[in-house]
């Protein structure tokens, strides 16, 4: 499957259009609902954190998980796919089990059937598994393009948002490997999840105790998520991809990786200066 040759450019301008179309709707619909409080650190306003709570929880883990239901169900009503799958249980060394046999694809053995769900392309495979891949893709411009207009001040963030979007572009036009990006993705946007909880905490609570948990617990889950997102960019490398994209992926995760991290590094080091008992 060639650069550029599954993706019909209109098609493409028609999901971007909508994509953005769609996210400033919701915009002017929250803006309006959730409006009041103070804004957070980086000057975004709480309803925004807000809206995007429930991309960061919701909508992105529930649409890779769904691209990975439906790949698997495919995967386990195929004969020609459990008994491929069983082959890898059998190369990967699994444990043996009395479980395995023809229908391994669709008992016990996933992480075979998962490993082959993330090397594939979205084009390739379930026909639904690839509705929720693309779908994912769309969202995520969606969700990227709603706060450039008016809402985020923070050039480094803006220009975050814009890099993102862009690698959803990119995926939707060079489809090989684009579940990686989607497992990383939703590991991050997990993460960032938890710093909004954080920020939405923050000053909260008596003696700051929920604004120092949360924000404990937004370091553990944020370390967790790179983690996982630099596993999803590492592991590109058996996917055969065109020498761009593979340094599109690399040069996009890794500064965004390490710049979390020092954020929320920084964050927890200011919250326990913050909370520091004073001597008596």
């Amino acid at each position: 499957m060639s650069a550029f040759a599954v993706y019909h450019w209109a098609l493409l301008l028609l999901e971007v259009c909508v994509a953005l179309c769609a996210g400033l709707a919701l915009n002017a619909a929250c803006a309006r609902a959730l409006a009041g409080g103070p804004p957070d650190r980086y000057d975004n306003p709480r309803w925004s954190l807000k809206l995007s709570l429930l991309f960061q929880v919701g909508v992105f883990p529930a649409l890779c998980a769904l691209s990975f239901a439906s790949w698997r169900a495919a995967a386990g009503g195929n004969d020609s796919a459990a008994a491929a799958a069983c082959l890898l249980a059998d190369e990967a060394l699994l444990p043996p089990s009395d479980a395995i046999g023809p229908a391994c694809a669709s008992s016990g053995a996933w992480w075979p059937t998962a490993r082959d769900w993330l090397a594939a392309a979205w084009g390739d495979g379930a026909a639904r598994s690839s509705v929720y891949d693309r779908l994912f893709l769309v969202v995520l411009v969606s969700y990227m393009a709603k706060d450039l207009f008016g809402v985020m001040t923070d050039r480094l963030l803006m220009l975050h948002h814009v890099v993102c979007a862009a690698s959803a572009i990119v995926g939707l036009l060079q489809p090989a490997g684009v579940r990686f990006f989607l497992v990383g993705t939703t590991a991050l946007e997990l993460g960032s999840g938890a710093m909004n909880l954080a920020s939405l905490s923050a000053k909260h609570s008596r003696k700051g105790k929920f604004e120092k948990t949360s924000v404990v617990l937004s370091f553990v889950v944020i370390t967790l998520s790179h983690a996982v997102a630099g596993w999803a960019c590492i592991c590109l490398w058996r996917v055969a991809l065109p020498a761009f994209f593979f340094v599109w992926w690399h040069a996009c995760t890794w500064p965004l990786i390490f710049l979390r991290q020092k954020a929320v590094i920084e964050e927890l080091a200011a919250v326990s200066r913050r909370y520091r008992p004073s001597a008596k």
